[in-house]
């Protein structure tokens, strides 16, 4: 009787300990951000990809307490910080598109960022129109063909570019303000923790609220072999 005893603790026992623990990778896909957690024993490893602010990274352990999960993020960095802000208003004409282009230099405290290029690239990739921003960072330009054009792409020699789908913005006026950082500059931020209510968890699925109220539906995708 002591062994079923026993048995029945050590089951109830290792219950309890898997259901603190995640394992894997899971991801929520959107139409203009993806984020992926990688849980492995008790540390984890985040990538937050958006179109606007491009691609952060980080890191840290994590506990499961009281239906929260808690990330503690150590020094999570953002690897590619260039971005971008748009503003559009529709034009009658859908295959028109007007452009006015202002660029800024993070690496120089966000100053006008003059002889930056914009060169419009075709679908395969090569460039088939250049401008240059002028001494105050601006540039002007309208496309009245979106047939040949696939993307605009705005950057400098040394800084990360930022590339935008013609697609998306035609039959616009667009007003685009740029921020360029220089290739291989990381802004590094303090130790965070961050708080979710658990509203589901099972293996194939992750349901998180934050205290904002915002919902992540993370799906497991895999679980890595190695980290």
């Amino acid at each position: 009787m002591r062994i079923l005893y026993f048995i029945i603790g050590l089951f109830l026992f290792t219950s309890q300990i898997n259901a603190q623990v995640l394992s894997g990778t899971y991801q929520q896909k959107l139409l203009n951000n993806e984020i992926k957690i990688t849980f492995n024993g008790n540390n984890f490893y985040q990538i937050y990809l958006d179109d606007n602010i491009g691609r952060t990274e980080g890191y840290g352990t994590y506990k499961i307490e009281n239906g929260k999960l808690i990330l503690n993020f150590e020094n999570s960095k953002t690897i590619d910080s260039s971005k971008y802000v748009l503003k559009l208003s529709k034009i009658n004409n859908p295959s028109i598109l007007q452009f006015s282009i202002k660029v800024f230099d993070i690496a120089n405290n966000n100053k006008p960022f003059p002889s930056a290029f914009c060169a419009l690239n075709n679908f395969e990739n090569k460039m088939v129109a250049l401008y240059i921003t002028d001494t105050i960072g601006k540039a002007q330009l309208s496309l009245y063909d979106s047939k040949i054009f696939k993307s605009v792409v705005i950057g400098s020699i040394g800084y990360n570019s930022v590339e935008i789908p013609i697609s998306k913005i035609m039959g616009n006026n667009v007003v685009l303000n740029v921020f360029l950082n220089e290739q291989g500059a990381q802004n590094f931020q303090k130790q965070t923790v961050i708080y979710y209510d658990i509203l589901k968890k099972s293996n194939k699925e992750l349901i998180l609220k934050s205290k904002e109220g915002k919902k992540l539906n993370l799906k497991w995708t895999y679980t890595p072999i190695l980290e």
